[in-house]
């Protein structure tokens, strides 16, 4: 795996044949099936930006920006460029929107 700068995106490696990632988020546990919102930081991976933001900055840095929250894990939406709407569900990357659908909500 090439070097990346801490907290980058993961590019260029789209779509994971779904049921052949055995890799999960960090944060939300959720599985990485889309790649092109991943990020990877010293090795760990995310689904997205919102649950590199919520698992690396102090909770007083997030503070005020709930205004929408993903359906599938909950999180507060910080990084808006990777969000997906499905009819009212909002969620905070695919990876989310994919498991909401395919899975359901977290239990």
């Amino acid at each position: 795996m090439a070097q990346r700068e801490p907290g980058s995106v993961i590019q260029d490696q789209g779509l994971v044949t779904r049921g052949t990632s055995q890799e999960v988020c960090a944060k939300c546990g959720t599985r990485l099936v889309y790649m092109d919102s991943v990020v990877e930081d010293d090795g760990t991976l995310y689904c997205c930006g919102n649950c590199f933001a919520h698992a690396t900055r102090p909770i007083a840095q997030l503070a005020g920006t709930k205004t929408e929250l993903c359906a599938h894990c909950g999180l507060a939406l910080v990084d808006k460029s990777t969000r997906v709407q499905r009819g009212v569900r909002v969620y905070c990357c695919m990876n989310c929107a994919d498991a909401f659908e395919h899975v359901g909500p977290p239990a």
